[in-house]
């Protein structure tokens, strides 16, 4: 199943990145509640975590269609974007780098702009190189099924988050 070109890499990082803008954006022009579970609502970290989350889980699932998954690797598919989604949900917090070190943002919208996607990119390209890897492990069903809950939990924490602000200071800017 681990297949070593960077053509289908590349093709699945293009899509991350263009469901992850479709889904930036999708809440400015058509603001309803279904988006909101979705789509970025404001400019927080939490918000782009969730759309990070929500960006390459449909993306894993159009390519679960597309590539026509042999039933002796969907759990190894599953596996292996479980665990990726997690990664890049994670990774997207690497955005806070470069303000961490600088101390502030970036100096013009248009430099943000430029980083905030250069940054995604990156954590899209990294998060699917280990998936890549991933993809020839097969988890036990204790550990599956751990995946699957905190799939669902992280879920569950972002949607809400979209609709009433959790405590805690991550959650806002």
């Amino acid at each position: 199943m681990n297949d070593h070109s960077l053509k289908p890499v590349l093709q699945k990082l293009l899509a991350f990145w263009l469901a992850f803008i479709a889904l930036h954006f999708a809440y400015d022009f058509f603001p309803s509640p279904f988006l909101a579970v979705f789509s970025g609502t404001s400019e927080v970290v939490a918000q782009h975590i969730k759309m990070s989350y929500f960006a390459y889980t449909f993306v894993s699932l159009v390519e679960y269609l597309v590539r026509r998954v042999q039933p002796e690797q969907r759990l190894q598919f599953l596996d292996s974007r479980l665990l990726s989604v997690w990664i890049v949900s994670l990774a997207t917090f690497l955005w806070y780098i470069v303000p961490a070190i600088r101390g502030e943002g970036m100096p013009t919208t248009g430099l943000e702009v430029l980083y905030a996607n250069v940054v995604l990119l990156l954590v899209g390209f990294g998060t699917l190189l280990i998936e890549r890897d991933l993809s020839d492990i097969k988890l036990s069903k204790a550990s599956r099924t751990a995946m699957i809950i905190f799939y669902i939990l992280l879920g569950v924490i972002l949607v809400i988050s979209s609709f009433r602000v959790p405590w805690g200071g991550f959650w806002e800017m």
